[in-house]
C-alpha cells in the first residue's frame, strides 16, 4: 500500500516536462488527430456520454475533480450493461431533459443510469425538451427537489 500511495503522489513525467509534451504535439499534430478520431470511432458511446458529461460540467461551472466513473456512480462497462449499445441513428437521450434539473442538481442524478436510454434521432429531435419516457418511482423520488419548480406538475401527473 504504500508503494501505490507513492506512486500516486508521485508527479507524472507530462507535469515535470511540459515542454517535451508541448514539443511532441507540434512535431506530432497529424499522427494525434488520426489516433483520436479512430479512437472516437472504435468508441462512438463512451465519447457520446463523456462529451454530454463535459457539456453539462462546463455548463454548470463546475471544477471537474477526479475520474467521470467516480463524478457518475457507475463505470463505463455498467453504462453498456443497462443502457446497451445504440443502433445506427440512434441518440443517447434523457428521459427528463437536463433543463428540467436546477442548476446546484448533483451530476450523478442527471446522468443516473435510469434517466438514460437509447432513442432514435427522430424521435429524439421530436422530443426535444419534453418527458415522453417514464423513470423509476425510485429516481422521481431521489430528483424530486432538484426539479425545476414550473416542470415538476408535468413529472408528478
Amino acid at each position: 500500500e504504500k508503494i501505490l500511495q507513492a506512486q500516486k503522489n508521485k508527479p507524472s513525467y507530462a507535469k515535470t516536462h511540459p515542454d517535451y509534451y508541448r514539443q511532441y504535439r507540434q512535431i506530432n499534430n497529424e499522427k494525434l488527430k488520426a489516433y483520436y478520431s479512430n479512437w472516437r470511432k472504435n468508441n462512438k458511446e463512451m465519447y457520446t456520454l463523456r462529451i454530454q458529461i463535459w457539456w453539462w460540467i462546463k455548463k454548470q461551472g463546475i471544477s471537474r475533480k477526479g475520474r467521470t466513473e467516480k463524478l457518475l456512480g457507475y463505470t463505463f462497462e455498467e453504462f453498456c450493461t443497462q443502457i446497451g449499445k445504440p443502433l445506427n441513428g440512434q441518440h443517447l437521450d434523457h428521459k427528463i431533459p437536463i433543463s428540467w434539473f436546477n442548476a446546484d442538481t448533483p451530476i450523478e442524478l442527471v446522468f443516473s443510469l435510469d434517466n438514460l436510454h437509447y432513442i432514435t434521432g427522430t424521435e429524439n429531435q421530436t422530443k426535444s425538451n419534453l418527458y415522453a419516457h417514464d423513470v423509476p418511482q425510485e429516481y422521481k423520488n431521489k430528483i424530486k427537489k432538484h426539479i425545476k419548480i414550473k416542470y415538476q406538475s408535468k413529472l408528478w401527473t
